[in-house]
């Protein structure tokens, strides 16, 4: 995928995010463009090299609505 952001060139904290060790939700946020889709999915490689039969399940909100 010529498109696509490899791991060496994520910055520093997308980096560590991917590395850490967790087993519960992870949330990920950010404006616009600041590599949210390319580090989750960075995320899953990583999950899954480590254990293939892992589960996950991704949510995504496209609009949020917000109470007056």
């Amino acid at each position: 995928m010529p498109w696509f952001i490899s791991r060496e060139r994520l910055d520093p904290d997308q980096s560590e995010f991917v590395d850490q060790i967790t087993h519960q939700k992870m949330f990920i946020t950010g404006f616009a463009g600041t590599g949210k889709s390319v580090v989750m999915i960075h995320k899953l490689i990583e999950i899954y090299k480590g254990n293939p039969n892992a589960k996950c399940c991704i949510i995504s909100s496209t609009h949020i609505v917000t109470g007056k």
